[in-house]
């Protein structure tokens, strides 16, 4: 009877011992110094008090959400052989500030947003053989200011937003052979003046809104034969980088507000050849102060406000044959010192105000022929103080407020035949002094005030249809002594030969006017 009660309570005690605990069981791990985490369910959580290394067994599958959030004591993370580890949850080793270098598992698939940041001490992260990473959170390794390089896997398709925005000391950034990243989030290398060159692989297709601003050792980018790149976004490069130059990928649709924002060393831009650029954002260019030459691709239409506002050493700008440019915008060349002539495409509708403003350099502009008419806009080509010549076609409807105002070397002002000019807007060509004669197309039919103010030379002005409305007198004041105003015999409008029009003495001359 005794044996028998001693072998059930073996029994008994056997199986108390060697009776797994549930999986999802909390177990607590001890750090290697002081401090713990906790496994439950295969995920690491609760290790904020981690002093020391964190021993991370094979079977864990995540670490949890804020698993190791300010654990300002973790020194090093070990992942035991064969790790099964498939996520890095988001704020992770937020503000680890002690932890200097991790080898990611190759079964990690996603690296949550927030995941190391302000880990300052980081300096090394590396990615195990085969890894299998897609995703690199937002803000993933913001602030690791010690980290010097890094290399991405194949497999990564997207790098999220600030992802190593403020990486201060980050000056070697490479993507592996046959990478397939698709995304550069927004703000991903914000911040990072040790870059000095990257490469982006061939599968990117979109550089989001501010990707490299600030990196102001950035000297060059390449884009791998084969880009698929489509779009580059607001301020991507902007910030004063070092680039001294840049070729487009011919697959760009669009290039974002100050894309290359105050890129002062940048002398060489090139689009390659088939490019399928379409727009050119606003400022996209804006201070690229050592430019000198440029050439618009054919399937841009459209060149945002300031593009290249302030590129004071650009000489040259060409549009390429078949050009399909629209619109010209606000301040587009503004401040362009050096530019020394301009012949704007045929399909070209509208030119901004103060387009061309501030370029004293410029000495000849050209509207080719064609059948879309074309606005110039208020201040267009104010104080282009070495304009002598200017051929509006027959495509100009409107020139706009002070738009030649202060050309004093402007002697030559040409219209086609069949132009479809309807309106002189108020100072238009105020101060063109050295102006003597002008012809305005019989579809003029209104002239604003001041038009043609203080263009003291101006002696001979020769309308070939009838009156325009003059909003006032003062549109011809202090034009040259004895001006007169030549009209056909039919024209109306204007009173008999010997009579005066808006202080103008009226001739009557026949013939017909050939452009």
């Amino acid at each position: 009877m005794q044996k028998r009660i001693l072998a059930i309570a073996i029994t008994t005690t056997l199986l108390f011992v060697f009776v797994p605990m549930p999986a999802n069981a909390a177990q607590p791990f001890d750090c290697s110094i002081d401090g713990s985490f906790t496994i439950s369910n295969n995920t690491v959580t609760n290790g904020s008090t981690c002093t020391g290394e964190a021993w991370i067994p094979a079977e864990v599958t995540a670490i949890g959400e804020d698993a190791f959030r300010l654990a300002e004591g973790l020194t090093s993370v070990t992942f035991a052989e064969g790790s099964r580890l498939s996520s890095i949850g988001i704020w992770a080793f937020y503000q680890a500030t002690s932890l200097s270098s991790i080898i990611i598992p190759k079964n990690v698939t996603s690296i949550g947003d927030g995941a190391f940041y302000r880990a300052t001490s980081l300096t090394s992260v590396s990615f195990e053989e085969g890894s299998r990473l897609l995703y690199i959170g937002n803000n993933a390794f913001n602030q690791t200011r010690d980290l010097s390089s890094i290399a991405f896997p194949k497999n990564l398709r997207s790098l999220g937003s600030f992802a190593f925005s403020d990486a201060a000391s980050l000056s070697s950034v490479t993507f592996a052979q046959n990478s397939r990243l698709e995304t550069i989030g927004n703000f991903a290398f914000f911040g990072t003046p040790e870059l000095t060159s990257v490469v982006i692989p061939r599968s990117v297709k979109s550089i989001e809104d501010g990707a490299f601003f600030g990196a102001t050792g950035l000297e060059s980018v390449t884009f791998a034969r084969g880009s698929r790149l489509t779009a580059i976004g607001d301020d991507a490069f902007g910030g004063f980088n070092s680039l001294t130059s840049i070729t487009i990928p011919k697959n760009v649709r669009s290039i974002g507000t100050s894309a290359f924002l105050n890129s002062r060393a940048l002398t060489s831009l090139t689009f390659a050849p088939g490019s399928r650029l379409t727009t050119i954002g606003l400022g996209a260019f804006t201070n690229c102060t050592s430019l000198t030459s440029v050439v618009i691709p054919r399937n841009v239409k459209s060149l945002g406000v300031g593009a290249f506002f302030g590129a004071t050493g650009l000489t040259s700008v060409t549009f390429a044959a078949g050009s399909r440019l629209e619109t010209i915008g606000d301040e587009a060349f503004m401040g362009a010192v050096s530019l020394a002539s301009i012949k704007i495409p045929n399909r070209v509708r509208s030119i901004g105000g103060s387009a061309f403003q501030d370029t004293p350099s410029l000495t000849s502009v050209t509207f080719a022929r064609g059948n879309k008419p074309v606005t110039i806009g208020n201040y267009a080509f104010v104080n282009a103080i070495g304009l002598t010549s200017v051929n509006l076609s027959n495509r100009v409807t409107s020139i706009g407020e002070s738009a030649f105002q202060n050309t004093p070397s402007l002697t030559s002002v040409t219209f086609s035949r069949g132009s479809k000019l309807t309106t002189i807007g108020v100072k238009a060509f105020k101060d063109a002094t050295n102006l003597t004669s002008i012809v305005l197309p019989s579809t003029v039919t209104s002239i604003a005030s001041a038009a043609f103010e203080g263009a003291a030379a101006l002696t001979n002005i020769r309308f070939l249809g009838n009156a325009p409305a003059v909003d006032d007198p003062d549109a011809f004041s202090g034009i040259g002594a004895g001006a007169k105003v030549q009209v056909g015999p039919t024209a109306t409008g204007f009173g008999q030969a010997g009579s005066t029009w808006n202080g103008l003495l009226v001739e009557i001359v026949s013939g017909r006017y050939r452009f």
